[in-house]
């Protein structure tokens, strides 16, 4: 399976916000911090989340898979999977380098168990379910996280993402990441818990290997909610996806092509839109959109601007 993330970057939130406030810099960097450590948890997920995937696709015992296997390296790891030993269906995944992309420094554990492994169960099956175990620490943009508790992933319609973003079949293949208060530990120290309920698709769209994101729960009242809980600075947030994300290989899994993201913290809110034009319109050329428009809004005030990718 390609290396995928769908990095959140939420630049110049402060800038943007002090633009509306021109005043209180406190509560405007508590937006840029909140936004910033959504989007770098986001993609250390995303990371894991497919080397967890690949770990257990491409072990003959574990994936049910039977021929043509294809070994999916993962980088900066050691990974060591138990098919028939003490704890069969299990893997330990040993972190001591940076990701494929260089991006994400990691160190620590993560425990894979498929569930019903002994009686019969495989990865590629519908409805398969693995469990992960994080212990992990990940240093991402200069922020250093740490990462305990229970994370499940689903295989919602069975089959396996590396052989679909491989080209070895065709189809989709669904997950879903689900997560209820897991610790993370934030630069400074502060420890807080957050939930996932997550669901990423891998495709090939008109020769294309693609990956979306989208959000699968509602809490508080904001529907398609992906990730929430309380940031570093004791606020509760909520990350929801209104449009579904949507990156591919051929314009880089950094830089979507279309989607909507939110982050809402109390009465103010960061939204952006991916894929736009120079003047923010909806990209619907050929070739690759030019970036993303972001819109910073507090109460009943907002402001917006496009950045490139």
């Amino acid at each position: 399976m390609k290396k995928t993330s769908l990095n959140l970057i939420m630049l110049l939130i402060a800038v943007m916000a002090l633009t509306i406030s021109g005043c209180k810099k406190e509560s405007t960097t508590d937006d840029s911090v909140a936004a910033n450590d959504a989007s770098n948890i986001s993609t250390v997920m995303n990371s894991t989340g497919d080397d967890v995937d690949n770990a257990m696709s491409t072990n003959h015992s574990i994936s049910g898979k039977t021929e043509s296997l294809v070994f999916e390296t993962i980088y900066g790891a050691t990974v060591v999977i138990d098919s028939n030993g003490a704890n069969p269906g299990t893997a330990v995944i040993t972190y001591t380098g940076t990701d494929f992309y260089g991006i994400i420094q990691r160190s620590g554990t993560i425990t894979i168990t498929l569930e019903g492994y002994q009686n019969g169960v495989r990865w590629r099956d519908t409805g398969a379910m693995l469990q992960i175990v994080y212990d992990l620490t990940a240093t991402i943009n200069g922020n250093t996280y740490s990462f305990a508790g229970t994370h499940y992933i689903e295989n919602v319609y069975g089959g396996l993402a590396y052989q679909v973003m491989d080209g070895l079949v065709s189809g989709t293949v669904t997950r879903k990441h689900t997560c209820n208060n897991a610790n993370i530990t934030f630069p400074g120290g502060s420890v807080r818990a957050w939930s996932f309920n997550r669901i990423r698709t891998f495709s090939i769209i008109y020769g294309n290997p693609t990956i979306t994101l989208s959000g699968d729960t509602t809490v508080n009242g904001i529907s398609n909610v992906a990730q929430w809980g309380t940031d570093r600075l004791g606020e509760a947030f909520y990350a929801s996806i209104p449009k579904t994300i949507s990156s591919g290989f051929a314009c880089g899994f950094f830089h979507p092509t279309a989607g909507e993201h939110v982050h809402h913290v109390a009465n103010r809110t960061v939204t952006i839109d991916y894929g736009v034009n120079s003047d923010g319109g909806a990209f619907t050329g050929s070739g690759c959109a030019y970036g993303y428009q972001m819109t910073y809004t507090k109460g009943s005030k907002s402001v917006t601007a496009v950045f490139p990718y």
